[in-house]
């Protein structure tokens, strides 16, 4: 088994697409509309009709999903650091102080970047958007 993807609905896919290849180095893998009754019959809605945009990083190894629903309308939720359920993912990344300054006004971060204890990391949680945080890690040279 391995893992597959995250998908993430969105509410402007333009808008995420731009901050995830701009800010990441994302690369589209597939831009497609979908519709008909077979994606109705995957989601269990009806008269679904969706924008999925695939994203993959530098390694190729990293996919993510961009959802757009034209229809059934989106369900928004607010989720905390604490919710029950999916919150957040993890990228490794270079050099979070660098990025931090570049994002902090594009994403609300829930602090500055810190030192893990073992000081192996330096890491920092950003709220994304309603419904998912995102978890930067800087791995640190012993």
């Amino acid at each position: 088994m391995k893992f597959r993807h995250i998908g993430l609905v969105v509410k402007n896919h333009q808008k995420s697409l731009k901050f995830w290849t701009q800010n990441f180095g994302f690369k589209i893998s597939s831009n497609k509309l979908e519709k008909g009754e077979q994606i109705s019959k995957v989601l269990g809605t009806k008269g679904t009709i969706i924008r999925s945009v695939k994203l993959v990083d530098k390694t190729n190894k990293l996919f993510l999903e961009l959802i757009s629903f034209k229809t059934p309308k989106i369900r928004k939720k607010k989720i905390k650091v604490n919710s029950l359920g999916l919150t957040h993912f993890a990228l490794t990344v270079k050099n979070l102080d660098k990025i931090y300054k570049k994002l902090n006004n594009k994403i609300k971060f829930i602090s500055k970047p810190i030192l893990s204890v073992d000081k192996k990391v330096k890491v920092v949680y950003a709220r994304v958007d309603d419904s998912l945080f995102v978890e930067l890690v800087e791995e640190l040279k012993s």
